[in-house]
């Protein structure tokens, strides 16, 4: 459960919940300032947020448009181009 905007999956649940890194701390071209922000990992890394949620990939996904790990475990979502949570 990340708390305060920054993350806390690591080790086996990165593995499960690969986050979605980018290449520094600046914003990635095309995506709005308002929705998404970069967050610094303890290891060093950058990852992408949508408003206050860091965000991950689902390791079990295998092609574009898998969503297999949507809902699990009641708190992994996936979010819409806005940054909200898509709960159905």
């Amino acid at each position: 459960a990340d708390v305060g905007g920054k993350p806390s999956c690591y080790d086996a649940c990165a593995t499960a919940w690969p986050p979605m890194l980018v290449d520094s701390a600046d914003l990635p071209a095309g995506l709005d300032a308002k929705v998404y922000s970069v967050v610094k990992r303890t290891d060093g890394t950058f990852q992408l947020k949508a408003g206050d949620w860091p965000l991950y990939r689902f390791g079990g996904d295998a092609a574009k448009g898998d969503v297999n790990g949507q809902g699990s475990g009641g708190k992994w979502f996936a979010t819409s181009p806005d940054g909200k949570l898509v709960k159905s």
